[in-house]
């Protein structure tokens, strides 16, 4: 007798699409989550390299190129 990991032959095919759907379910709601907040952090950092730019007044390029 050999066990596998996910035993998948034992289950329908519809209840292996419905295992999966839940799986993407889940990720997706964590993914709206964390790319709001990763987002919003972005956001606030380029717009601190931007006023760092503009008080030193060197070129706009050198810090919109991520470093």
């Amino acid at each position: 007798m050999r066990a596998s990991l996910h035993n998948t032959q034992a289950m329908p095919k519809r209840t292996i699409a419905c295992h999966f759907l839940n799986k993407l379910h889940i990720f997706a709601e964590y993914w709206k989550q964390y790319s709001k907040v990763v987002l919003k952090d972005i956001k606030i950092r380029n717009n601190q390299r931007l006023k760092n730019a503009f008080l030193r007044k060197q070129p706009l390029q050198s810090c919109l190129i991520e470093k």
